[in-house]
């Protein structure tokens, strides 16, 4: 009995998450529904769904596997002291086909049993009654031996045909020192100048080049940098090769072609550092960032080579023109035609 108030048998009380009528009258002390045993319920629910999900795919793999036999199905496995579990596959087979099958002795073990079908189909004896087969010609084409054919050859690429040529003379294949990978640093910045800052305004590739080489090689000394970007605009400068970089020209082109060579057709699979094309002329450049020769090696004039005979190849009736720039001092070595031609007549050492 509360003071002041009428007897009260029981008493709703309420939680944020559940509602419990708690009797007042009973004898015993009330008790509030504990937080665990309300979250068993949804607990035991979810195991309870994914337990019969479980026993869904159980049974789904068996019938892929059922379904799946072409002639015949075999279904082995193995128990222990318990036996078989519950709802394994063997018991589940058995169960579904003995209402409709014999139980029979088992012809290799006595003490057990198989099933057979009480409406096995009848058996069919084949025969091979008929007419004699004719006999059959064999062509003559069909039992000669077919000509050796000889694998193609692979593809020439101008850029292995260098051999190193740019490389240091005195390069021995050990562990990279740190000139060598600044040597590989100047000369990826230096091509990838040379292929962007012509598209810029030449009152603003200065700027360009200097941004470029902050973002792209912040390590590299300041000296260095203003020496590779001299380098490099006085290339795109040179009187000569305005053509080069004009507004006919391209960088990175990648090129294929079938030529005719002292071996037969080979391709030629390559990219040229620069290629511009006029009314009557093709001129393709390549770029050389190691020390500057009067007169190209064997192995750069084999590479101007084999990029004139895809050019002309692919630029019929043009005059192709091959010129060698060497970035540290801007100077362009163009070999004479006859000095290409006899490096791509000895192409068959490639």
């Amino acid at each position: 009995t509360l003071k002041g108030k009428a007897p009260w048998p029981e008493k709703i009380c309420h939680s944020a998450k559940t509602s419990s009528r708690v009797d007042f009258s009973s004898s015993e002390t009330p008790r509030r529904p504990s937080p665990k045993s309300r979250r068993l319920i949804p607990s035991a629910r979810a195991r309870d769904k994914m337990r019969e999900a479980a026993r869904n795919e159980h049974r789904r793999l068996l019938y892929v596997a059922l379904t799946r036999a072409e002639e015949r199905l075999y279904i082995s496995g193995f128990v222990g002291e318990r036996g078989p579990a519950d709802g394994c596959w063997h018991n589940m087979i058995r169960e579904a086909l003995e209402g409709g099958f014999d139980a029979l002795p088992d012809p290799d073990e006595a003490e057990r049993q198989i099933l057979r079908s009480k409406n096995a189909p009848a058996t069919i004896t084949l025969t091979r009654a008929g007419a004699p087969r004719e006999r059959v010609e064999i062509p003559a084409w069909a039992r000669t031996p077919a000509e050796h054919e000889a694998a193609p050859m692979p593809p020439l690429r101008p850029s292995s045909a260098l051999a190193g040529a740019d490389a240091a003379p005195d390069f021995i294949a050990a562990a990279p020192a740190r000139r060598d990978g600044d040597r590989l640093l100047i000369g990826r910045l230096t091509h990838a100048l040379l292929q962007h800052l012509p598209r810029c305004a030449a009152e603003r590739r200065l700027t360009v080049a200097l941004r470029f080489l902050q973002i792209n090689a912040p390590r590299l000394e300041p000296a260095r940098s203003e020496a590779l970007i001299r380098a490099v605009l006085d290339v795109i400068d040179h009187p000569s090769l305005a053509t080069l970089f004009g507004a006919s020209s391209a960088a990175e082109v990648d090129i294929v072609a079938r030529i005719d060579t002292p071996r037969g057709l080979r391709d030629i699979v390559g990219r040229i550092d620069r290629i511009a094309e006029t009314e009557s002329e093709v001129f393709i450049a390549d770029f050389k960032t190691g020390a500057p020769r009067l007169s190209p090696s064997v192995a750069q004039l084999r590479q101007l080579a084999l990029y004139r005979a895809a050019a002309l190849a692919l630029y019929p009736g043009k005059r192709v023109r091959c010129v060698l720039i060497f970035t540290q001092d801007a100077s362009v070595v163009e070999p004479g035609e006859a000095a290409l031609e006899q490096a791509f007549e000895a192409i068959d050492a490639l």
